[in-house]
């Protein structure tokens, strides 16, 4: 029962917070992400992006919906930027590694070989 009631008045004061209206565009962490001057979260998102396109990174659906809804996130409340901060790179750890994995095994599968043969 106290847990009932505790979870209630979680969500009654969540409630009373987003219906502050015009106040709630005063406070800081509710702002979204400014782009008017460089930030660190700027320089991360640019970064990740042509990582991923200079990589080739391929994503399965699930992680795509995950860092799309991560990013959606931090870009519409500053305090959804550390969440993204933690998340993303649990997120792209895994394909990133195998990724990694496959191309310098094909690169050391290419030394072992040696040279072609010759004519």
């Amino acid at each position: 029962m106290l847990l009932h009631a505790l979870w209630l008045a979680d969500v009654i004061g969540a409630a009373k917070i987003l219906n502050l209206g015009q106040l709630l565009s005063l406070i800081w962490e509710w702002m979204p992400a400014n782009f008017g001057t460089w930030t660190f979260f700027e320089l991360a998102l640019l970064g990740l992006i042509g990582i991923g396109f200079h990589r080739g990174l391929v994503l399965s659906l699930p992680r795509i919906m995950l860092l799309l809804g991560l990013t959606y996130m931090a870009l519409s409340h500053a305090r959804n930027i550390e969440i993204f901060a933690f998340m993303v790179p649990l997120v792209l750890a895994k394909p990133f590694a195998e990724q990694l994995g496959t191309i310098r095994t094909a690169a050391v599968a290419a030394e072992r070989r040696g040279p072609g043969p010759m004519s």
